[in-house]
């Protein structure tokens, strides 16, 4: 069962959304909590934390999975399916998020932008009425036997998760503002050379703030 974030959220919305929800599920005779990314929409945006634009986000990210002890694990799940059919997910990833440092966690987004990228491939040797699909679980958990206080830290944990990752977004606007970045870079670099060529005068003293300008966006990219 998925917990939408919207009250009015249909199953179908909820099946279709590009977001992390989070999800109880019951399984093996335990309860399991997580952060659900559900198939390809929510996948793709997911990989995006890896773009220049989101090193904030993606700062961020690898601060909170950090700071989770050896209950939470993180799985990548595989299927392939009939378009109309259900997906019977297959773990092909999976990690305890204590034994992520920094560099493992990027390495781990790595390799789910890598197994994506060959999902895309894959799906295009299959026939029409086939698709390969992927989802995430986001620090899932068994929460069978926790007390009320560490099942209310492990909600705060996976509710701050949650805020963390709706903060995303969707590649075709990290490219819109790529392309926007690019073109106020070009214009601030020609205005400052024509600054130093004596081309244009600057009676407000503003070459010291286009500089400052266009070291923002090229350490931003």
């Amino acid at each position: 069962m998925g917990i939408p974030a919207y009250p009015s959220m249909t199953k179908k919305e909820l099946t279709n959304s590009e977001e992390g929800h989070i999800g109880i599920w019951r399984r093996d005779n335990k309860i399991i909590i997580d952060l659900w990314f559900n198939a390809m929409g929510a996948v793709n945006k997911f990989v995006n934390i890896l773009h220049p634009y989101q090193k904030k986000e993606r700062d961020l990210f690898i601060k909170l999975v950090g700071s989770l002890d050896n209950r939470y694990k993180i799985i990548v799940h595989h299927d392939e399916k009939f378009w109309a059919g259900s997906a019977n997910w297959k773990p092909v990833i999976e990690l305890k998020c204590n034994e992520l440092n920094d560099e493992k966690i990027i390495d781990l987004l790595e390799t789910i932008k890598l197994a994506k990228e060959k999902r895309d491939e894959r799906q295009k040797k299959l026939p029409k009425s086939q698709k390969a699909t992927m989802a995430i679980s986001l620090m899932e958990i068994d929460i069978t036997e926790v007390n009320d206080e560490e099942l209310k830290e492990i909600l705060q944990k996976i509710i701050e998760m949650t805020r963390l990752t709706r903060r995303l977004k969707k590649s075709k606007i990290l490219e819109r503002t790529k392309k926007e970045q690019e073109e106020n870079l070009k214009f601030l670099k020609a205005r400052a050379k024509r600054i130093e060529e004596g081309l244009e005068e600057d009676p407000w003293g503003e070459y010291s703030q286009v500089l400052e300008e266009i070291k923002k966006i090229e350490e931003s990219t």
